[in-house]
């Protein structure tokens, strides 16, 4: 049961990171094509 609980914790904290990830490089991308 632990370990199951270690997976989900797992799970969760890497889709949070790809999440950021994917909205860091929209932000880059939308910056890079509309410079201020």
């Amino acid at each position: 049961m632990g370990l199951r609980e270690g997976d989900n914790l797992v799970s969760t904290l890497i889709s949070s990171l790809l999440t950021r990830l994917y909205f860091v490089r929209k932000l880059y991308i939308f910056t890079s094509k509309c410079p201020s």
